[in-house]
C-alpha cells in the first residue's frame, strides 16, 4: 500500500514540475473542466438552472488570465504591446468562427425559408463584428437555452460576442491604469 501511495505522490509532483515549466496553472484548468461540465450538465439535464454558471466560470477565467498576461509583460518588457496581443486574438478567433458562420449560412439556406435564413444571415453579420448580444438584446431574445429557448442556430454567438467586447476593452484599461500608475 505504501508503494502505491509513493508512486501517485511520485506521478502528482511530476505532473506539477511538467505544468510550471509549460506555464500551467493546474488550477485553472480544473476550473475550466468544472466550467465545461457545468456547460454539458445544463444542456443535458438542464441543470444547474439558467445554465449560465459555466460561461461566468469562463469569463472570470479569461478576465483573470488575461489581466495576469498583461501585467506580466508590463513587469518583463516594460509593457504589453496592444498591436501584438489585438493580432493574437484576431488570429485565434476570427477564422474559425468565421468558417462556423458562413457554414451555418449556408445550411441555413438549405434548410429553412428564406425569410428565416435571411434573419439568420443579419444574425451571422453581427456575429461577425462580435455584437450579436446587443441585436438578440435589442429584439427580446436574450439567451435563454436552459429554459428550451432557441431564436437562432447563432444562440452561443452571445457568450462569444461578450468576450471579445471584453478583450477589445479589458487590455486598453490596463495599459491606460499602468501607464497612469
Amino acid at each position: 500500500m505504501t508503494e502505491v501511495f509513493d508512486r501517485y505522490q511520485m506521478s502528482t509532483r511530476l505532473r506539477y514540475q511538467r505544468a510550471a515549466r509549460a506555464n500551467r496553472r493546474l488550477d485553472i484548468q480544473g476550473l475550466r473542466m468544472i466550467a465545461i461540465l457545468s456547460v454539458l450538465a445544463c444542456h443535458l439535464w438542464h441543470w444547474p438552472r439558467g445554465g449560465y454558471v459555466g460561461v461566468d466560470v469562463f469569463f472570470v477565467i479569461a478576465g483573470y488570465l488575461v489581466t495576469a498576461a498583461l501585467l506580466h509583460s508590463r513587469e518583463s518588457d516594460g509593457g504589453p504591446s496592444l498591436r501584438t496581443y489585438y493580432w493574437n486574438r484576431f488570429r485565434r478567433i476570427v477564422p474559425a468562427a468565421t468558417l462556423v458562420l458562413v457554414l451555418t449560412y449556408f445550411a441555413s439556406v438549405l434548410a429553412f425559408t428564406a425569410a428565416r435564413a435571411h434573419q439568420i444571415g443579419i444574425d451571422a453579420l453581427f456575429a461577425a463584428v462580435f455584437a450579436v448580444n446587443w441585436r438578440f438584446a435589442a429584439l427580446g431574445a436574450a439567451p435563454s437555452v436552459a429554459a428550451g429557448h432557441t431564436t437562432t442556430p447563432l444562440l452561443h454567438y452571445w457568450a462569444v460576442s461578450v468576450a471579445e467586447q471584453f478583450y477589445l476593452v479589458w487590455p486598453a484599461v490596463i495599459v491606460l491604469l499602468g501607464g497612469l500608475a
